[in-house]
This record gives C-alpha cells, sequence and structure tokens, in this order.
C-alpha cells in the first residue's frame, strides 16, 4: 500500500500506519472492526490505538459502555511537524555555532542504509542553480525505488540545478537519455560498468556511494572537489 511507506516517514511504524488508514477508511468502529480489516492481532490493536490516541491522531468515543475509535484529520501530523520545525529554526544558531570548527568540515563521515542515502542525495536540492556532476550507473533505482528519483529530478528540475552525467548505457540511463533536456541533464556514456557513485556538488562536496552494498562517505573539502572536478572534466571532454 502506496500510503504506507509515506506515513512510516511520518514517524508513524507500519502497523500504526495501517490501523490509521482503516480507521480513515471506516471511520467509526470498534476494536473487532480493525482487527477483522487490518488481520493484525487484537493485543496488539489495543496497543496501536493507545499510541495513535496519544499522539492526537485517534479518539476514543464510549457509546453504551462499548469503546469506539475514529481518526483525527491528517492535519495534526503537519501542524506537530510545523511546532518542531519553529523549535528546530530557534536552536538551529546555536547548534551551528558548537559545530563551526572549520576543522570539522573535513571530516570524512561514513552512511549506512537506503534511508541515509536518499538523504544523502537529497542534499543536492538544497543547492539551487549550482551545477552538479554526477558519475553515476542508475544501479541505485532498484534499491531506492523509482518513486524516489522521479521526485528527486522533478525537484532538482525545480531548482534550476543543471547536471553532467557520466554513465554506462544501461536500460535505465537510454530511458533517462530521452527526456535529457526537460530533465536538465547533460550525459556521456562510458563503456564500462561500475559499482562506485560519484556525486559532486556546491563547489566543495564530494559524496561516494557503494551502490552494491547501499554505503556511502561524503566529504566537504574544496581542494578535494576540485581534484575530483578535474579528472571528472578530463574523463567528459574525452567521451564528448
Amino acid at each position: 500500500m502506496y500510503l504506507v511507506p509515506q506515513l512510516k516517514k511520518l514517524g508513524l511504524s507500519e502497523k500504526e500506519a495501517i490501523v490509521y488508514i482503516a480507521l480513515s477508511r471506516l471511520g467509526l468502529v470498534s476494536v473487532i472492526d480493525v482487527q477483522r480489516e487490518t488481520k493484525i492481532k487484537r493485543p496488539t490493536i489495543y496497543q496501536i490505538l493507545s499510541s495513535l490516541e496519544g499522539r492526537g491522531l485517534v479518539s476514543k468515543i464510549i457509546r453504551n459502555n462499548k469503546n469506539f475509535f475514529i481518526s483525527e484529520d491528517i492535519k495534526i501530523i503537519q501542524k506537530k511537524l510545523d511546532n518542531q520545525k519553529e523549535i528546530l529554526n530557534s536552536i538551529l544558531p546555536e547548534m551551528k555555532s558548537l559545530t563551526s570548527f572549520s576543522f570539522s568540515k573535513n571530516y570524512i563521515k561514513h552512511y549506512d542504509g537506503e534511508e541515509n542515502i536518499k538523504m544523502l542525495l537529497s542534499e543536492i536540492l538544497d543547492y539551487k542553480q549550482k551545477p552538479a556532476y554526477f558519475w553515476c550507473n542508475y544501479k541505485l533505482l532498484s534499491s531506492l525505488g523509482d518513486l524516489f528519483f522521479s521526485d528527486f529530478i522533478k525537484a532538482r528540475v525545480k531548482n534550476k540545478i543543471w547536471i553532467k552525467e557520466i554513465t554506462n548505457k544501461n536500460y535505465d540511463s537510454l530511458i533517462y537519455h530521452k527526456s535529457n533536456q526537460e530533465d536538465l541533464r547533460q550525459q556521456c556514456f562510458y563503456e564500462k560498468d561500475f559499482n562506485m557513485d560519484v556525486y559532486l556538488y556546491g563547489s566543495k562536496n564530494i559524496l561516494l556511494i557503494d551502490t552494491f552494498a547501499n554505503r556511502a562517505i561524503k566529504n566537504e573539502n574544496k581542494d578535494l572537489y576540485g581534484f575530483f572536478k578535474y579528472n571528472f572534466d578530463i574523463v567528459w571532454e574525452f567521451l564528448s
């Protein structure tokens, strides 16, 4: 179900998302109704309803000495996120001052897992109207999914981020090649296959992703960025 992973991103567990969707669909119902709809064990449903009620996403109504439950508007989550954003903005300047030592910017940071890789790729979108340089093979499509890449491209185009991309010829790269102009993308094709993606962006950021193991390292260093960019330009010119 498409909505479940989206609600998980908003902080719900998988079963909480399933129960919340069921309540939204059914309206005012009993625990037995929820169990029949979701196939989740009744003791677990009680725990989930208690959790959702605590978050303000579910209300309990007593009728004829029986408990019934109904979902609240999803906008409650949006309101909570807005409140969290206000709190984050209020503490951000002080938090930045705590991590502003110049030497910390040169640390190589390691990341594991699909969600971290999605987060790292999404950081590219923060550098609006600045070109980026990708050396990639589209293998991440299989692990991160078409939906993520479709949304990523739309956001990149909206932010007017042109990219130069070196990739090998495969089914996915040729499909995307057809929309190069509208996707603000230039491509050159490299004959050999590779399992390491390289992303250069924001004039100092280097992101390396092991597409086989879903691991990544990131560094912010203008000198190292310049080294990678110099080699990228040489290969680009050779392939063009």
